[in-house]
């Protein structure tokens, strides 16, 4: 902190202009200077995780209020398993623990998607659980076939037609139900109903679905006219179906008569809670006496709802939405073991999928992928789609036809039939598509991960060779994705490496995950503001970003989750200092410089703050991390992330450049050493970032001083001048939040002749966003001839080009795999004596203070003749044969999906057989271990490049 004091200045319009009159003035300003310099192109609003729907907390996103399982569809479960040992008719996981019990996978397909029994499929006959707590599980198979190895990962998929009453709760006497697989309602697109039946009289039978259950708390409101609406039938004559819907007052309560035939029932009432309602809301369906009854298809919903929302999201959550403005909005709701067909079945005719080896039933249903990209589509968001690990080659080819293909295509047509006939390319700027969600999160998703980084990243690189090679791919539509965990940088590169054609790696952005220290608001906030900084400065998240630049094949760095994460430490024990914390304006404040410094210093352009809703975790007696808001439409007040990053992705807009700032003067800083893990001593309290689109300018400044205004002035071409609009984020106390009253709330006020040199004085712990427009009108880039790519050989020279108009002076930054090549700033590239490593997909980003553009990628391929090493005998018998670049460039495991090797006994042959068998990296050269050659004289091998 540096020694500069100056006296205390007061000024008399302080109040009218928004400025801190709070507190003694203790260091000189800081002057922020803004040029023209450009350090990121065309950023992207901060994304946000839409999350997966409950039934009983603010994660209630979904307009049907029975949605967990409406349609009595029964389950499907797919899991991918590890191999610890095989023989050719079974083989042992690698996990001796978990929930699957002896049989459970008993007729599933199986299909091993890595190792060396690759491409074998067939039939469990028999599954037994661990025998102990050193032996995994046992799976029997119907065939013999190619041996597993250790190591190997295999894929298995199930469905049960059972359970139609899963998700409900049942209760009553002499009672049993059973699925209906025959007699379905003429016009359901599910599977299967409801049967329940009396087995003895006197009977009675409650079916309820439950919502908004959380004890103590409202997160729904029924204000409007609703309706029930169900299809049933009877097999014993008329009888009477009594339909009841309650909280504390009762809102319906009639009977229905059921006849021989399938009969849809429409039941409607009115409510009006304002305020709070108490207790939980339940729909029941009740049956007395005898009874022999078929259910299907329930819904309950208001139909009184906004008609500007024809989405199947609550009219809250889609407002919250607009507020926010998502540049992404990232659709992950737990689809580890989904299979495509249920992902685009309409939700009567969905089934519950489940995944997870620490258990045998899923509950509930979740929304699929067709609702979402609708809902992405009325937001004005780009989707994000979590692909499953346990996805097959042709789901991986049905969903680029779902999203591209025309009406006349399988999956084209599907798409056409739920209302929308245009692919989801033509209305969406960027489809992304990352592969598993959390591959390294074994703990919390067993039985859906692959956490092995060289088998995740070659599996991840064959699927999304089936997304490339598909018809109407389009490479600038799509953002194929790797999922790694920050902190583990060796493991991230690991993975990158085993994959060759992803567009970008995505790590998770949490941070203060253990906090030690808390007796006070100084050790609380100042490791918590200063966490940021040291990421970008000298922590994980910058050796993520310099590993993949240095790599052989840069990609950009991105975030799919990013929040505050304290989940350990003494503050656990403590539920008042959770509560001091999590909730806070200071947390606002450090999430939002967070995401800014891991845009500007990392250009991070894709980053998705976790998540819309969720109240709390089971941290103490409930930690109120993660959701970012505290209800959707009953106080509808937001926590203070959602209103930072709102006031951010307002600056931004439709894609404004970043540009350079730096600070002279004043420039205090502190030290955050030595308290909750932080080891940075030089903090800066002032922290800025500038934002220029077309006309529109925005600068952001932080105060992170936990007591002191801070002065500061601003200089440069692109300083804030004339008529400027402040909006300010702070309030009377860092700790402050909006949980039982609205407490935390941007400010705005106008200034008519703004003086960048006059100092302005900024409060405490506050977020400064300036907005004001320049004179002159200025026309963005057009790009009016794209680089062409090319495929060429090794040691050759390339050069693309590109021509653009617009208001000059244009500014040019190349880009390989989405990653800036330095000193790449002009219209023309030149690519000399080309390798391996230069292979890529390349894009100009053409940029002046009117906007970006991007070119289209130009794919340039060098190919490489191998050079094949005379052939090593193995101890046991057998050779290995190894090859590398004929230039003596090194090979990567991920450069083997580009090679095939082919073997003969006759060197002239025209009919050579391919050698299926894994190829390892030994010295940077590709090797594969052959055993064949022990019962023949004669083999001739063959490496072929595609």
């Amino acid at each position: 902190m540096k020694a500069k004091h100056f006296a205390t200045q007061l000024r008399a319009c302080a109040l009218v202009l928004g400025v801190w009159l709070g507190g003694q003035v203790t260091h000189a300003a800081t002057t922020v200077d803004i040029p023209t310099n450009v350090v990121v192109t065309a950023a992207k609003r901060m994304g946000i995780n839409l999350g997966f729907h409950t039934y009983y907390d603010s994660r209630l996103i979904m307009k049907e209020l029975a949605f967990r399982n409406p349609g009595f569809e029964g389950q499907q479960y797919q899991s991918v398993v590890r191999v610890a040992s095989g023989t050719a008719t079974s083989c042992v996981d690698d996990t001796a623990f978990g929930g699957w019990t002896n049989g459970f996978w008993d007729g599933a397909s199986y299909e091993f998607v890595w190792g060396a029994a690759r491409g074998r499929t067939g039939t469990v006959a028999g599954y037994t659980r661990p025998p102990s707590q050193t032996t995994g599980s046992g799976y029997n198979f119907a065939d013999s076939s190619t041996t597993p190895a250790a190591g190997d990962y295999f894929v298995l998929r199930k469905v049960w037609n059972t359970a139609p009453e899963t998700g409900w709760t049942t209760s009553g006497t002499n009672f049993a139900i059973t699925p209906e697989l025959a007699d379905l309602p003429p016009d359901t697109a599910g599977r299967q109903a409801l049967h329940v039946a009396s087995t003895s009289s006197p009977a009675n039978f409650s079916l309820t679905a439950n919502a908004d259950t959380y004890p103590g708390q409202n997160f729904l409101l029924l204000n409007g006219r609703f309706r029930v609406t169900f299809k049933a039938k009877s097999r014993a004559g008329t009888q009477a179906l009594n339909v009841v819907v309650r909280r504390t007052a009762t809102y319906l309560n009639t009977n229905v008569t059921l006849t021989a035939a399938w009969t849809t029932y429409a039941l409607d009432f009115n409510a009006a809670e304002v305020g709070s309602a108490p207790g939980g809301l339940s729909l029941q369906f009740n049956l007395y006496t005898a009874f022999d009854a078929l259910l299907d298809d329930v819904s309950f919903t208001q139909v009184d709802s906004d008609a500007g929302n024809p989405t199947a999201y609550r009219d809250a959550v889609v407002n919250a939405l607009k507020l926010y403005r998502p540049g992404i909005l990232r659709g992950w709701q737990e689809p580890h073991g989904e299979s495509l067909d249920n992902q685009l079945a309409p939700p009567l005719g969905r089934r519950r999928a489940g995944f997870t080896l620490y258990g045998t039933a899923q509950a509930n249903l979740q929304y699929g992928w067709h609702e979402f990209l609708e809902l992405c589509e009325h937001v004005g968001a780009e989707p994000w789609l979590v692909v499953p690990i346990t996805f097959s080659t042709q789901e991986m080819a049905g969903l680029i036809e779902y999203l591209t293909g025309p009406t006349n295509t399988p999956y084209g047509a599907r798409r056409a039939a739920r209302g929308h006939p245009a692919p989801w390319t033509d209305v969406l700027p960027k489809i992304h598509l990352e592969f598993g969600n959390e591959a390294w999160n074994g703990f919390t998703y067993f039985g859906g991960v692959m956490t092995q980084s060289v088998p995740y990243g070659n599996r991840a690189g064959e699927l999304f060779a089936t997304a490339r090679a598909a018809t109407g791919f389009v490479s600038n539509k799509f953002d194929l994705v790797l999922g790694a965990h920050a902190p583990e940088t060796v493991r991230n590169l690991n993975i990158h490496n085993a994959c060759t054609n992803h567009d970008s790696l995505t790590v998770d952005g949490y941070f203060y995950t253990r906090v030690d220290s808390f007796a006070n608001n100084e050790e609380l906030f100042s490791p918590l503001l200063a966490q940021p900084e040291e990421f970008v400065r000298a922590g994980y998240m910058l050796t993520n970003y310099l590993n993949l630049r240095a790599s052989s094949r840069p990609v950009a760095l991105s975030s799919y989750e990013g929040n505050l994460n304290t989940t350990q430490g003494a503050i656990t024990n403590s539920q008042a200092a959770l509560d001091t914390l999590t909730p806070s304006l200071g947390v606002g404040l450090a999430v939002s410089h967070d995401l800014l410094l891991k845009l500007r210093h990392l250009a991070m352009r894709d980053q998705c703050l976790f998540s819309l809703g969720g109240y709390t975790t089971s941290i103490g007696s409930g930690s109120r991390i993660w959701g970012v808001t505290r209800d959707m439409g009953v106080s509808d007040r937001k926590r203070p992330q959602f209103l930072a990053l709102q006031l951010i992705n307002d600056a931004i807009g439709a894609g404004a450049d970043v540009l350079q700032t730096s600070h002279t003067g004043d420039d205090p800083t502190w030290s955050a050493a030595g308290t909750n893990s932080l080891s940075l001593t030089t903090a800066h309290y002032i922290s800025s970032y500038a934002l220029a689109g077309g006309t529109n300018r925005a600068l952001i400044v932080f105060n992170l001083h936990r007591s002191s205004a801070l002065d500061v002035n601003f200089s440069g071409s692109n300083a804030p001048s004339g008529a400027v609009t402040l909006k300010r984020l702070t309030s009377a106390n860092i700790t402050d939040n909006n949980e039982d009253s609205l407490n935390v709330a941007p400010t705005t006020n106008t200034f008519s002749n703004f003086n960048p040199a006059a100092n302005i004085s900024l409060p405490p712990f506050s977020m400064n966003v300036f907005e004001w427009s320049t004179a002159a009108p200025v026309t963005a880039p057009a790009i009016t001839a794209q680089p062409q790519g090319q495929v060429v050989i090794a040691g050759t020279n390339v050069t693309l080009s590109v021509t653009a108009t617009g208001t000059a002076p244009l500014t040019y930054q190349w880009q390989r795999n989405s990653v800036n090549l330095p000193g790449a700033t002009g219209p023309t590239l030149a690519l000399t004596s080309v390798t391996r490593a230069t292979t890529g997909a390349y894009v100009v980003q053409v940029s002046n203070p009117g906007g970006a553009t991007a070119s289209q990628p130009a794919t340039v391929r060098v190919l490489n003749y191998p050079r094949l090493q005379p052939p090593q005998p193995l101890a046991g018998g057998g050779l290995r044969l190894l090859f590398n670049d004929h230039d003596g460039g090194a090979l990567s495991l991920g450069d083997s999906l580009n090679f095939e090797i082919f073997v003969s006994t006759n060197l002239l042959a025209t009919n050579w057989a391919r050698l299926n068998l894994p190829l390892t990296v030994t010295n940077g050269m590709l090797s594969l271990d052959d055993s064949d050659t022990l019962s023949q004289r004669h083999r001739f091998y063959r490496v072929i490049e595609r």
